[in-house]
């Protein structure tokens, strides 16, 4: 006999599950005749999320991941108080982040990446006390990142890498006690790094890579002896790099650092004195301004060449008008007209044999495999919330060219591999500003 869970389920997802037999299938784990689980990742599913999942009152983990769904997340999800894990990634959502999610008490994993998600992130995911994971990456939120992300004291992973967002890091990151994994490369940033962060003593991964942030690199990193990712390229941070563990000459056995692109004392492949110079003159009254003179700057070049031509095109126009004006004057306008009017025209037939003329016309892979955890073991696989701290996550989307990154927070050093249009290509400002160079290359590694 088909319990209600089952028959909300099956509705849900009438190509998957059958009412009768939901509980024991494939991506689906029950309690009884409840329903605690749900993994349809990669089951090419379209349209929106089902709004049957909200009958689904006894539910810990959904994971939607590698479809094609649409639409906006739902706030009735933020009913489910039993939910621990979520996991929406590599869709095709749009709109905000609903604030209704921070009413989960329980959630400790929320996967986001690689949608359309637009707007500020609510500020209220930072009252969510059991939060492990927050990826956010390769979307379009703007806005600034929100202070109260540095109150979970469990998060140890927080990936807002790929969006489009503004202003300073907060200090408040700082008191992430706990965090592993800190990943905000790829979006318009401005500032310079908290020194609050030299308090992130477990920290493992820190990219900064490819935003608009300048000063100093805090001497406080040196005091991260974990630290074995370290991205702080295509900025403008000045002076003398800190004797960090990534960055000695052990560096290619320990970890991973790229400085590039900045304009650093006596380091190597960085920013011309002249582009460092400009950036540091034009972000003295806006951090941001720089960028925004040099696209205005080209419009304006533009612009400029567009009315010359047009003034040439004038000129042309009102000489050869005004020739032919002399013509009329001196009476040979005339002669050709009675000439032309005594003549009628011959038309040509058509060519039968000639053609006519031309007309003119960001699978998900990496999953987290976590232990210990009240909801381990959710059948189909896939992140699995977990309560242990360092046990593993995952972040993807690196660069806007659509390279990733897999692998758990274990799951470093890092190799990089190539892929996703190259590394970076900014030589210059301009390569980074119009879309030329802001992919990061794809990076995957095992941590022995």
């Amino acid at each position: 006999m088909a319990t209600t869970d089952c028959k909300s389920l099956a509705a849900a997802f009438p190509t998957l599950v059958r009412a009768s037999t939901c509980c024991g299938k494939s991506g689906v784990r029950c309690n009884g005749d409840a329903v605690t689980a749900i993994d349809f990742t990669g089951k090419a599913l379209d349209g929106p999320i089902p709004s049957q999942i909200a009958s689904l009152q006894s539910l810990q983990s959904i994971q939607l991941a590698n479809n094609t769904l649409t639409g906006s997340i739902p706030d009735w999800l933020g009913d489910l108080s039993d939910l621990q894990t979520i996991d929406f990634s590599s869709n095709r959502l749009t709109d905000g982040i609903p604030a209704s999610l921070a009413k989960l008490s329980k959630l400790e994993i929320l996967y986001l990446d690689g949608n359309s998600l637009s707007g500020p992130i609510p500020s209220e995911l930072g009252n969510l006390p059991n939060l492990n994971a927050l990826s956010l990456s390769g979307n379009k939120l703007s806005s600034s990142i929100p202070a109260s992300l540095g109150s979970p004291p469990k998060l140890n992973f927080l990936d807002l890498s790929s969006n489009l967002l503004t202003g300073e890091i907060p200090n408040q990151l700082g008191n992430l006690q706990n965090l592993i994994w800190l990943e905000l490369a790829n979006n318009n940033i401005t500032g310079s790094i908290p020194t609050s962060l030299g308090k992130l003593s477990h920290l493992n991964v820190f990219s900064i890579s490819n935003n608009s942030m300048s000063g100093a690199i805090p001497s406080e990193f040196a005091s991260l002896t974990k630290l074995s990712y370290f991205h702080v390229d295509y900025n403008y941070f000045t002076g003398t790099a800190p004797k960090i563990a990534v960055i000695s000459t052990e560096m290619g056995k320990d970890g991973s650092a790229d400085l590039d692109g900045n304009c650093l004392d006596a380091t190597p492949n960085q920013r011309n004195a002249s582009e460092c110079a400009a950036f540091a003159t034009s972000s003295k009254a806006d951090p941001t301004s720089f960028r925004f003179a040099l696209i205005v700057s080209g419009i304006s070049a533009a612009l400029f060449l567009a009315l010359i031509v047009a003034i040439i095109a004038t000129f042309t126009f009102l000489r050869n008008r005004r020739a032919k004006s002399d013509s009329i004057a001196r009476g040979g306008a005339a002669s050709e007209f009675d000439r032309i009017s005594s003549s009628p025209p011959t038309v040509s037939p058509p060519n039968a044999g000639s053609p006519p003329a031309p007309r003119l016309g960001l699978s998900r892979e990496g999953y987290t495999q976590l232990v210990d955890s009240p909801v381990a073991g959710a059948a189909g696989g896939g992140a699995v919330a977990s309560k242990s701290v360092g046990a593993g996550a995952r972040g993807r989307v690196a660069g806007k060219a659509g390279s990733g990154r897999d692998g758990s927070w274990d799951d470093v050093p890092l190799e990089e591999e190539g892929g996703g249009g190259g590394k970076r290509s900014q030589a210059s400002l301009l390569g980074g500003m119009f879309g030329g160079g802001r992919g990061g290359s794809q990076k995957k590694g095992q941590r022995e």
